[in-house]
């Protein structure tokens, strides 16, 4: 087996583990919220996405000499960004929409789920006070 193989293997490898923990992680976060996220909501599309930039990527990476490949993986990267950026306004537009007509409604419980959906749910608890000896966890 040669070198080159061996690292294709391993980055393969790393890059499956990182794909996983990732999944992982974000299904763990994402039970915290109850609403989807932006990227949740286009899964598919940025998977494609990535997939083509990887195998553009990929092919320049195997012959760096060559400019066309080089070019072609930059445009597809360009694109990509572009899409994801575009796919992230689409969404924040959406939420500003529903949350300016819950406003208007004056329905103020799907206006705070809302609120909480986009930003989180509000951490409760005491707030440590910083000094210059300690760290304490003092409530009011």
């Amino acid at each position: 087996m040669t070198s080159a193989t061996k690292l294709q293997q391993m980055w393969s490898k790393h890059g499956k583990t990182v794909s996983r923990v990732f999944w992982m992680l974000l299904n763990a976060l994402s039970a915290l919220f109850d609403e989807r996220t932006w990227f949740e909501d286009n899964d598919q599309e940025i998977q494609t996405l990535l997939d083509q930039m990887h195998r553009q990527h990929t092919a320049w990476i195997n012959d760096k000499n060559s400019v066309s490949k080089k070019s072609t993986y930059q445009r597809t990267k360009q694109l990509a960004q572009a899409r994801l950026r575009s796919m992230k306004d689409s969404w924040w537009r959406q939420k500003a929409d529903e949350l300016q007509m819950a406003a208007d409604r004056k329905d103020s419980k799907n206006f705070f789920d809302g609120l909480k959906a986009v930003f989180g749910p509000r951490s409760t608890g005491s707030t440590p006070i910083y000094s210059s000896i300690a760290v304490t966890g003092q409530s009011d």
